[in-house]
C-alpha cells in the first residue's frame, strides 16, 4: 500500500467512525431504551468499548437517576470497565456495590469486584471478597473459575490448607481448571511432604501441555525425598536431553546429589559440575561441601575437592567444622602439611561434633610437632588439653610420647618451660627434656644481652644432668655471659669445669674457653695466668679463626711485656706483624717500645718509622711521633728530638701528647740557652694548658729562667696576667679542691656536689675547674640529673684539651642521645670520631651517630656512617650486622630494591642468630612479598619461624606478612588462622591490632559474599517453595486466556 493509498484508507475510517458515533449519540438523544438494549447486546457480543459509549450516556442523560436502567447502566458500564482493563474498574464496580446494596445484582458484582481484584493480582483483597460472594448465584464456567482464583488466591497468601480445600473441588471433574488446579493441588502436597499424594496429581497435570516442561522437576525431587534415588536417576537422566524442560540445572544437582546418596561419588562429580556451571542462582555452601565431598571420595583430585571446601569456611557452624576436618585431610593427601595444620586447628575450635573436635584435635597437636612451625607452642597446650579432655581415648599414651618429645623440638622455649614448670606430674623423659629446653632458653635470652636471666636459665638446666653434652654446654654459656657481666672469677670458674669436663674437647669452642679465660686473667691483671690461657689458646689453634689468633698474640706479648719479659714479647709481636690481620700498627708500635726499653734505640726509631711509612693515618701516629723524639732525646740528639717533636706538634694539634711536647722542647731550649724559645714555649705550655701538671713544671722553669737572667720582676709581671691565682692562693685553690675530690672518691656525691659548686664559686678560674666539673657531671648523670650534668661535661669539653677531654665529650653525646636532642647528639659524636684517641671510642661514635641519623630519618646520612662503620678495625660482628640492617632498611624506605636486598642478605650473614638477623631475614620476605615472588616469600618466611632462637616480635609480623601471602594465593582460610594464632598467642599490642584489622577485612569480605549467597538462596527457596505458576509469566498469559476460553 503506498502513502496515498494508506492516507485514503485513514480519511475514510475516521469519516465513517464519525458517522457511526454521531448515529450513537443521536440514537440515544432519541430512544434510551433502545439505546439500553443496544448497549446490552454489544457487552453479550464482548464489544466492550462501545457498549460502554451507549451505558454512559444512558447514565449521564436520563433525568431517573434510580431507574433499574440506570442501575443496569451503571452495572454493565463498571463492567465493561473491568473487561477493558481500565484503571477506573474497581472504583467503579465498588461504587455500585456500596451505591445500591440491596441490588439483586450486588452478589454478581461482588463476583465481579473478586475477579478483577484476583486478575490485578491483589490476592488479599481478593480473598476477602471472594469470601462474601455466593456461589449458588454463579453459573457452573464462573463457579469452576471462582474455586480456582480464589484457591490460587489463598496459595499466594501461603494459605495452603483452604488453597487445596479450593482446589480439590477440581480435581475430581472433568474442567477447564483440571490441570493446574492438580498442578497447585500437587505442588501444595509437595510443600507439605504428601510426596505421594503430590505425586499422583503431578501426573495428573502432565497431559496439559502447559505442564509438561514444569513437573518433571518436581517428581524428581519427590523420589529424592522419598530415598529412592534410583528411581529418581532413571526418571532425570533421560530428561536432561528434552529441549522444553526447565531446571535443569537442578535436576542435575539432584541427579549429583541421587549418586552422593548412594555413595556413587566419582558419577556424581559431572552432575553437579554441570549444576555449577549452568545455574543461574548463587552457589552455596552446601553445594561447594557437596562437590568437594564427591571429589574427595571418589580420590581422583584432593586439590579440585579443596578448592570446593575452602568455599564452604565463611562461617563458624557445623558445616564448616566437617569442611575444615576433611580440609586438613586433603591437605594431608597432598602433602601440605602447613595448610592441613591450620585446618584441624579450625576444626577442633568449633565444638558442634565432639568426634570431629577430638580427631582434629590430636590431629592438629600432632602436626605442630612434626613441623616445628607454631612458634606459640600450641602443640603442646594441645596435647595436654587432649589428655585433660579425653582422657580414656585410645590414643593417649600415643599424646604423652609425642609429649615428650615435643618438649625437645619445640622453638618457643620460654612457653614450654612455663607448660613444664606448671606439671603436676613429671617424668624422667620429661626432666630431660627440661634439661635441653633451658639451656636453649639460656641461649636465646644470651643473644637477647639478657645475660642474668640467661645465667638463671643455664643453671635451671644444670640442675638435671641427664644430658652430659648440654651440661658441659651450660658451663660455657655460663661462663660467657658471666665475662660479659664483667664477672671474670665466677667466669673462670665455669670455663674451667668446662674445658676439664667429658666431651668437651669434641665441641667448636673448646679451644675458645682457653683464649675466653685468657682475657678473664688479663682484665684481672692476671698476666701469667692470662699468658698461659692464650698460649694453650694458641697450641690448638688449627680450627680458629685467623683474626682470633692474631689477637691471641698480641695479648700474649703485651703479657710479657707487662711482665717485663720484653724479648718475648717482641717475639709474639712480630707473629702478629707477621699475620698482619688487624691491630698491625700497635703490634709495631709496642715493638718499639720494648726494642727502646733494651736499649736498642736505632732499632726503635727504625721500626717506629715503619710503623708511620706503612700506616700513615694509624692512631699511634702521635705516640710514635712522640717516642721517637724521646728516644733520639735519650741519645742527646736534640736536633732530631726537636724535629719530631714540632711534627708532632703541627701534625697533631689536638693530641694529648702536645703539652707535655712543648714541655720538653721548653726544656731543649733551656739546656741550650736558648732562653726566649723556652720562655715562648714554656709560656705556651701554661696559655693553652691551665690546671695542668705540665703548666705547673712550665711555671717553674719559667721562674728559673727569670731567675737566672736576672729578670725576677719580670716573672711576677707574667704572673699578675695569668687567668688563675699563682703563690699562697694557688694552695688554696689546691686544697679546697682535694677536699671535694676526695668526697667524690669515696663515693659520696652529694657531698662532692657540694662541695664543687663551693670551689668554683670561690675559685671561677680555678686550676681544677675542668676536674670539678667533670666530677660533679658523674654525679649528675649517676643521679639521672641529664639536663644538669650536659651543663657541666660542656663546659669540660669547651676547655683546653684535658685528660678529661675525650670522655666528657662522649658523655655529652651520649646524654644528648637520651634525651633525645639526636642533631646536638650525632654533632658531638663526630667531635669524637674525629678528636678520640681511644679506638673503642672511634667505634662507639660511629656506631651512636649512624643510630643519631636513624632516629632522625636521614637515611642518606645513615647509609654514609654505616658504611664508614663497616670498614672500622675491630667492628663486631653484632655492629656490622646492624650497620648493613640500617643501610637496608635506608634502602627500602629509598626504594632501592636491590641494594636493600643486597644489605639484608650480609646482615643476616654476619648475624644469623641476632634479633638483627631475624629483621633482616623478614625485610627479605617483604622484598620478595614486593617483588611478587610469594613462593620465596613464603619460604623465607617459615625460615625465619624454625630459626633458633627465635624473636617473638619477628615471628609474629611474619605471621602477617604470610597472611597477606594466602590471601594473593586465595587462601582465605589460612589467612584467617594465621591472624588468629597470632591474635590468641601474642603478647605485643601493636601486632594484635594489625592482626585485628587484616582480620576484619577478610571477615568483612567474607560477610559481603555471604549476604550475596543469603540472598540468592532466599530467593531459590522463595522458587521452590512457590509453584513455577503458569499463569505468572508472558509465555503463561497466553495460556490463561485460552484456558478462560
Amino acid at each position: 500500500m503506498n502513502k496515498i493509498q494508506l492516507s485514503i484508507f485513514f480519511f475514510f475510517a475516521i469519516f465513517f467512525s464519525s458517522i457511526v458515533s454521531f448515529g450513537q449519540r443521536n440514537l440515544i438523544t432519541h430512544n434510551p431504551i433502545e439505546a439500553y438494549e443496544k448497549g446490552l447486546n454489544l457487552f453479550m457480543k464482548e464489544k466492550y468499548n462501545p457498549a460502554q459509549a451507549y451505558f454512559e450516556k444512558i447514565i449521564t442523560m436520563n433525568e431517573e437517576k434510580q431507574s433499574e436502567m440506570i442501575v443496569n447502566a451503571e452495572y454493565y458500564y463498571a463492567l465493561c470497565a473491568i473487561e477493558l482493563f481500565h484503571p477506573n474498574a474497581e472504583y467503579l464496580i465498588l461504587k455500585f456495590i456500596n451505591t445500591y446494596p440491596e441490588n439483586a445484582k450486588i452478589k454478581l458484582a461482588t463476583y465481579q469486584l473478586a475477579k478483577l481484584q484476583y486478575r490485578k493480582k491483589k490476592y488479599k483483597d481478593a480473598c476477602e471478597t471472594y469470601s462474601n460472594v455466593d456461589i449458588y448465584d454463579l453459573t457452573k464456567d464462573e463457579l469452576t473459575a471462582y474455586y480456582f482464583e480464589y484457591g490460587y488466591s489463598k496459595f499466594m497468601l501461603a494459605d495452603y490448607d483452604n488453597a487445596k480445600n479450593l482446589f480439590y473441588e477440581l480435581i475430581e471433574t472433568d474442567n477447564k481448571y483440571y490441570a493446574p488446579a492438580n498442578y497447585f493441588y500437587a505442588h501444595i502436597n509437595y510443600l507439605e511432604k504428601n510426596y505421594e499424594t503430590a505425586l499422583k496429581s503431578f501426573e495428573k497435570a502432565l497431559s496439559n501441555s502447559n505442564f509438561q516442561s514444569l513437573i518433571p522437576y518436581y517428581i524428581i525431587q519427590i523420589y529424592y525425598y522419598q530415598e529412592k534415588y534410583e528411581e529418581a536417576i532413571n526418571y532425570a537422566k533421560p530428561i536432561l536431553d528434552s529441549s522444553n524442560t526447565v531446571r535443569l540445572d537442578e535436576i542435575n544437582r539432584i541427579i549429583g546429589e541421587s549418586y552422593f546418596k548412594l555413595g556413587k561419588y566419582s558419577t556424581a562429580i559431572p552432575y553437579f559440575e554441570q549444576y555449577v556451571k549452568k545455574t543461574s542462582q548463587s552457589i552455596t555452601r552446601e553445594d561447594y561441601y557437596k562437590l568437594g565431598f564427591v571429589y574427595y571420595k571418589s580420590g581422583e583430585n584432593y586439590n579440585t575437592a579443596i578448592d570446593y571446601f575452602k568455599k564452604v569456611t565463611e562461617k563458624n557452624d557445623s558445616l564448616s567444622q566437617n569442611t575444615y576436618y576433611l580440609l586438613g585431610d586433603c591437605y594431608l593427601k597432598t602433602n601440605n602439611k602447613k595448610f592441613a595444620l591450620l585446618a584441624f586447628q579450625s576444626a577442633y575450635k568449633l565444638s558442634f561434633y565432639d568426634n570431629i573436635k577430638q580427631d582434629a584435635l590430636f590431629n592438629f597437636a600432632k602436626l605442630s610437632y612434626e613441623l616445628s612451625l607454631n612458634p606459640y607452642n600450641e602443640a603442646i597446650s594441645s596435647f595436654q588439653k587432649y589428655l585433660n579432655d579425653y582422657p580414656n581415648a585410645s590414643q593417649t599414651d600415643e599424646v604423652r610420647s609425642y609429649l615428650v618429645n615435643i618438649f625437645y623440638t619445640t622453638k618457643n622455649y620460654k612457653d614450654a618451660l612455663t607448660f613444664i614448670e606448671k606439671m603436676k606430674v613429671r617424668t624422667d623423659l620429661t626432666d630431660i627434656a627440661y634439661q635441653k629446653i633451658a639451656y636453649y632458653r639460656g641461649i636465646e635470652l644470651f643473644n637477647d644481652k639478657k645475660l642474668d636471666n640467661a645465667i638463671s636459665l643455664f643453671e635451671k638446666s644444670l640442675a638435671y644432668p641427664f644430658d652430659k653434652t648440654v651440661k658441659v654446654q651450660c658451663f660455657y654459656w655460663k661462663a660467657e655471659a658471666l665475662y660479659r657481666l664483667s664477672e671474670f672469677d665466677s667466669a673462670l670458674v665455669y670455663y674451667d669445669q668446662f674445658l676439664l669436663s667429658p666431651g668437651a674437647f669434641s665441641l667448636p669452642y673448646y679451644n675458645t674457653a682457653n683464649y675466653n679465660m685468657g682475657y678473664c686473667y688479663f682484665k684481672l691483671k692476671e698476666y701469667t695466668s692470662a699468658n698461659r690461657s692464650f698460649r694453650k689458646f694458641i697450641v690448638g689453634k688449627s680450627k680458629e679463626k685467623i683474626k682470633i689468633i692474631n689477637d691471641a698474640y698480641l695479648r700474649i706479648a703485651d703479657c710479657y711485656y707487662v711482665s717485663s719479659d720484653y724479648e718475648s714479647a717482641i717475639e709474639n709481636y712480630d707473629k702478629a706483624i707477621e699475620l698482619n690481620i688487624f691491630d698491625t700498627d700497635y703490634a709495631l708500635y709496642q715493638k718499639a717500645l720494648c726494642l727502646g726499653v733494651l736499649a736498642k734505640y736505632d732499632e726503635k726509631t727504625a721500626t717506629l718509622a715503619g710503623l708511620l711509612k706503612k700506616f700513615p693515618k694509624t692512631a699511634y701516629a702521635d705516640d710514635a711521633q712522640f717516642e721517637m723524639a724521646n728516644t733520639y732525646l735519650i741519645q742527646n740528639d736534640n736536633e732530631n728530638a726537636l724535629i719530631h717533636f714540632n711534627k708532632l706538634v703541627q701534625n697533631f694539634p689536638n693530641s694529648s701528647y702536645v703539652k707535655n711536647t712543648l714541655l720538653k722542647k721548653g726544656l731543649i731550649y733551656f739546656n741550650t740557652d736558648q732562653n726566649y724559645l723556652a720562655l715562648q714555649t714554656f709560656k705556651k705550655v701554661v696559655a693553652d694548658y691551665p690546671a695542668t701538671n705540665e703548666s705547673k713544671d712550665a711555671l717553674v722553669s719559667i721562674r728559673n729562667i727569670y731567675m737566672d737572667i736576672d729578670k725576677v720582676d719580670s716573672f711576677y709581671v707574667y704572673v699578675k696576667s695569668l687567668p688563675f691565682e699563682y703563690g699562697s692562693k694557688t694552695e688554696q685553690d689546691s686544697i679546697t679542691y682535694i677536699a671535694s675530690e676526695k668526697k667524690y672518691m669515696n663515693g659520696d656525691c652529694d657531698k662532692a656536689i657540694k662541695g664543687f659548686s663551693a670551689y668554683m664559686e670561690q675559685f671561677p678560674q680555678g686550676y681544677f675547674a675542668s676536674n670539678a666539673h667533670y666530677y660533679m657531671a658523674e654525679c649528675k648523670y649517676k643521679n639521672n640529673q641529664l639536663q644538669d650534668a650536659l651543663n657541666d661535661y660542656v663546659f669540660v669539653v669547651n676547655q683546653p684539651k684535658n685528660k678529661f677531654t675525650e670522655y666528657a665529650l662522649l658523655k655529652v653525646a651520649d646524654v644528648c642521645y637520651d634525651l633525645e636532642k639526636y642533631d646536638s647528639a650525632a654533632t658531638y659524636y663526630t667531635l669524637l670520631e674525629n678528636d678520640a684517641e681511644y679506638k673503642t671510642h672511634i667505634m662507639l661514635a660511629r656506631t651512636m651517630k649512624m643510630r643519631c641519623y636513624v632516629k632522625l630519618g636521614n637515611l642518606e646520612k645513615s647509609i654514609k656512617t654505616a658504611r664508614t662503620l663497616i670498614v672500622t678495625e675491630k667492628v663486631s660482628e653484632e655492629t656490622l650486622a646492624e650497620a648493613h640492617l640500617t643501610i637496608g632498611k635506608a634502602a627500602l624506605a629509598m626504594d632501592s630494591i636491590a641494594l636493600a636486598q643486597t644489605e639484608f642478605e650480609l646482615t643476616f650473614k654476619n648475624s644469623p642468630t641476632s634479633e638483627s638477623g631475624a629483621e633482616a631475614k623478614y625485610n627479605l620476605a617483604y622484598i620478595n612479598f614486593l617483588l611478587k615472588d610469594y613462593t620465596a616469600s613464603e619460604k623465607i618466611i617459615f625460615e625465619i619461624i624454625n630459626q633458633i632462637p627465635s624473636y617473638d616480635y619477628w615471628i609474629a609480623k611474619s605471621f602477617i606478612l604470610l597472611s597477606d601471602v594466602y590471601i594473593i594465593n586465595g587462601n582465605k582460610m589460612q589467612a584467617k588462622a594465621t591472624l588468629q594464632s597470632i591474635i590468641d598467642n601474642y603478647d605485643g599490642a601493636d601486632l594484635i591490632t594489625l592482626a585485628h584489622e587484616k582480620l576484619n577485612v577478610i571477615l568483612l569480605s567474607e560477610k559481603a559474599e555471604e549476604l550475596k549467597i543469603k540472598e540468592a538462596t532466599i530467593q531459590k527457596e522463595a522458587e521452590n517453595n512457590t509453584a513455577i505458576d503458569p499463569l505468572n509469566n508472558d509465555k503463561n498469559k497466553l495460556e490463561e486466556e485460552k484456558i478462560n476460553e
